[in-house]
């Protein structure tokens, strides 16, 4: 029963977001950030076999002819096609080799280091290049890879006026499929220091910037963005070169007729037989293009796990399709690209 009067039953005024709103806010947050660590860690490429740093390639023979056509980034040795490279390209700076043989050096590496120094006058004159990176690391016990990117660097330059263009890198990942459409940016003084990054497909929510050398940012790799490029490979060949001259013997063997990617190239392995703490590697090869007169691949092996087992692969780099001095304008490093797919 009623007895005839109304009642009024008050509202609060809504002054923000109910609490559980809150809650499921953040609950679907913390569940976004675990999904795309899980789906970063679920992408990575399997881990693959050995690496040979050399295929040998006969003509005759369609199947090391179909595998030297299916991995571009494989290093093959040809017969010589003259009595002298520097026949062929007297500019080479590989024709060190000729004119300082090995076998008459001081040092095994001194031709090497010379060849080294040499690369790095000829980087001078250039200001940027764009090219195909394809990597493979090990980390950990794990190797990875390989990763295949493409690659727009910028080099750092001093100019005649008192200014400098800042070293600047854009990584665009072509493969595995997993990481295929992630894009990093990174530019010498600029946003803060950070790489400015984006996954892709479904996980290409939010840009991303992080420092290049934090957690996030070095997962799953070896060097920051920051060592990326010609500049610090062949610093890089120098320090280690010296450093390992230092210690003491090595082996050094020169292919003058090796080729990577249909462009003729010079290999020089590096052999420590005797395991030292200053040696980074047991095996190291680095191959020079003849006509660019720069290293386009870098590969280090450690020493066997067990007697009479295969080097294991440290580390792999391999520059394809490489364009020189190309226009390189501020919008090639700008996460505001249109041609981008930052969101």
């Amino acid at each position: 029963m009623t007895d005839g009067r109304s009642h009024e039953i008050p509202l609060k005024d809504a002054e923000g977001a109910p609490w559980r709103l809150w809650i499921a806010l953040a609950t679907i947050l913390v569940l976004l950030v675990a999904s795309l660590t899980v789906y970063r860690i679920w992408t990575l490429p399997p881990t693959p076999g050995l690496v040979p740093t050399a295929l040998s390639v006969d003509p005759d023979d369609p199947e090391t002819m179909r595998m030297a056509g299916a991995r571009p980034d494989a290093l093959i040795s040809v017969e010589p096609t003259a009595d002298l490279k520097s026949d062929l390209f007297p500019d080479a700076i590989t024709n060190h080799f000729e004119t300082h043989p090995i076998d008459q050096a001081s040092h095994p590496l001194d031709p090497a280091l010379a060849v080294a120094q040499a690369g790095l006058e000829r980087l001078k004159p250039i200001t940027g290049y764009r090219a195909v990176i394809v990597k493979r690391e090990r980390i950990g016990s794990d190797v990875r890879g390989p990763e295949t990117m493409e690659a727009k660097i910028r080099r750092h330059r001093d100019l005649a006026g008192g200014g400098v263009v800042p070293f600047a890198v854009y990584l665009k990942f072509i493969q595995p499929r997993g990481v295929a459409g992630r894009e990093v940016i990174w530019e010498e003084g600029a946003n803060s220091g950070n790489l400015v990054a984006h996954e892709t497909g479904f996980a290409n929510l939010v840009t991303l910037r992080l420092a290049p050398t934090g957690r996030l940012a070095m997962m799953g790799q070896r060097y920051p963005i920051t060592e990326i490029g010609f500049d610090v490979l062949i610093q890089r060949m120098i320090e280690k070169g010296t450093r390992d001259r230092a210690v003491g013997p090595c082996r050094v063997e020169v292919d003058r007729w090796a080729v990577l990617n249909g462009r003729p190239c010079t290999s020089i392995t590096i052999i420590h037989d005797d395991r030292h703490e200053a040696f980074e590697f047991h095996r190291a090869t680095i191959v020079i293009d003849d006509e660019l007169n720069l290293p386009v691949k870098y590969a280090a092996y450690d020493w066997p796990a067990e007697p009479n087992a295969e080097p294991q692969l440290l580390e792999e780099y391999t520059y394809l399709n490489i364009e020189l001095d190309p226009e390189l304008t501020a919008a090639d490093f700008d996460p505001e690209n249109e041609a981008y797919a930052y969101p």
